[in-house]
Formats: structure tokens, sequence, C-alpha cells
């Protein structure tokens, strides 16, 4: 319980005396005037069917934070409002990549389409590297001259970790 509610009469909170207050308006007048039709215990059983739903809206939270009226309606919106089946629908990564593999051992996708890499040539695993050939001739210029043939700076492309 977050918040501590103020009592009023008898222990009884503002929101509880309210409601306790009009099952007895309903209540006391709906007796006295069924008791000599339908009889004592026929008037009581009315009246009590009556006063109940007073009592509930009185009384019931649920968990302590939602109050009775809004607790129904959240019901009445979830069983005659929302539709009854949600679907979860999920993607099966697995079959996709079955189905990608299934076309590509069939030839679905053609030759054209895969890169191409130097002198139309399919791109080998170590394309990436195209500096290091420029690297490692500069490297034997240096031995070779005794020079610094780079003057210091990197040849060919250098990756940053």
């Amino acid at each position: 319980m977050t918040e501590v509610k103020t009592r009023l009469i008898m222990n009884l909170t503002k929101r509880q005396v309210i409601c306790f207050g009009a099952a007895a308006a309903v209540g006391a007048p709906l007796f006295l005037v069924f008791k000599d039709v339908i009889g004592n215990t026929g008037a009581m059983c009315l009246m009590i069917a009556a006063v109940i739903p007073a009592f509930f809206f009185a009384i019931y939270n649920k968990d302590g934070v939602i109050p009775a009226e809004k607790f129904l309606l959240l019901v009445l919106r979830q069983k005659f409002f929302y539709p009854k089946i949600r679907v979860y629908r999920t993607t099966n990564m697995y079959a996709l990549i079955e189905n990608m593999a299934q076309r590509d051992k069939e030839g679905y996708f053609g030759k054209s389409e895969k890169p191409a890499g130097r002198h139309g040539r399919p791109a080998s695993p170590r394309s990436g590297r195209e500096g290091a050939g420029q690297a490692k001739s500069a490297a034997r210029k240096t031995a070779k001259n005794g020079k610094g043939g780079t003057k210091g700076k990197p040849v060919g492309k250098t990756r940053r970790a």
C-alpha cells in the first residue's frame, strides 16, 4: 500500500461511507415495501441482492490499487471488445537459412550476382588485404637502398583497431 487512506466515520474511508450510505438508501425502502408482499425472507433476499453491488464497490480493490469499477471496466473490455484469439507470430530464422541454402544449391542466385574480385575473378577470402603487397614492396625498397622509401608514411590501406 503506497498511500495512506484517510478515515472518516467509524474507521471507514470516504468511498466506503458513500457506498454504504447508498446501499442503506436503496436497501431499507426496498425491504419495507416488499415485506408485506413477499414476506420477510423474500424481502430480505431481494434487499441483499440489491445491496451486494454497493458493498462490492465499497470494499473491493484489486491488489490494493485498482478500484472495483476500473477493474470491471478492464474485464468487460477484455471479454467483449478485444479479439478472443491473439495470434503470436514469429519469424523462423532457421527455415529462412535453409531456404536460402536450398536456393543456392539449385543455382537460384546467378553467377553474375556474386561479387567479383580484381580482374573479374571471384573474390578471394584475402581480398580485404589489398595494401599488404604494397607495404611489402616498400619494405623491400627500404632494405635495398637504405633510404626510407615511404618517408615515415604508411603505404597502402591501413587498418585501425
